[in-house]
């Protein structure tokens, strides 16, 4: 799957999409690009722009979530992840 002209044309998209995505949509995008290509995906999508796999996996996480959950708020993430650095509602160390 590594495939230099792959990569190049992930690492394209990568470009013309960067500075209109965030860190959530950037990390959902490369997961979702990772899914299409299938086997060998995650290590293209991630050599491309050079994201880490950790981050993919997060972003296909978050994916899998959505279409299992598809009409919970997206707030649910920031909460997830509030939760998992151990900071309570008012967001004081717990």
């Amino acid at each position: 799957m590594q495939d230099a002209t792959i990569i190049e044309r992930i690492r394209a998209k990568f470009r013309a999409l960067n500075a209109v995505l965030d860190e959530r949509s950037r990390r959902q995008w490369a997961a979702a690009e990772a899914l299409e290509y299938g086997y060998g995906g995650l290590t293209a999508v991630a050599a491309a722009p050079g994201l880490a796999r950790a981050t993919l996996a997060a972003g296909i996480r978050e994916l899998e979530y959505r279409e299992s959950h598809p009409y919970e708020p997206v707030l649910f993430w920031a909460s997830a992840i509030v939760t998992q650095i151990g900071l309570d509602e008012n967001c004081e160390k717990r």
